[in-house]
């Protein structure tokens, strides 16, 4: 297994022993994690994704080259969904706690 993928699965178990609720699932077909059926963080091409919301600043939390998820070819990026790449996999257990946070307030 990659060693991005074997970080990844440490992120998971780290979330599933810390935030209630949580429980592993999929999104587009990639690896994720769930709270009350919505997906807040996933796998995706050696990187892990977030949802951060639109408010979310990486600028202020000091996250160098984040990107915007941009899965389809024809549409515009996905707001909040933030792509933090594999050299920055220190922040990913914080930032996948900000994603809980933020999925928690969505209906």
């Amino acid at each position: 297994m990659e060693q991005e993928k074997v970080f990844y699965e440490k992120v998971v178990q780290h979330i599933l022993e810390t935030y209630k609720g949580t429980y592993e699932g999929k999104m587009m077909s990639a690896p994720g994690v769930k709270y009350n059926d919505k997906v807040f963080v996933f796998y995706y091409k050696k990187d892990m994704v977030f949802r951060l919301g639109d408010e979310f600043s990486p600028l202020a939390h000091n996250i160098k080259n984040p990107r915007l998820l941009n899965p389809f070819k024809n549409k515009p990026p996905l707001k909040g969904w933030f792509i933090i790449e594999y050299d920055q996999k220190n922040r990913w257990e914080e930032l996948s706690g900000l994603a809980y946070e933020f999925v928690k307030t969505l209906k």
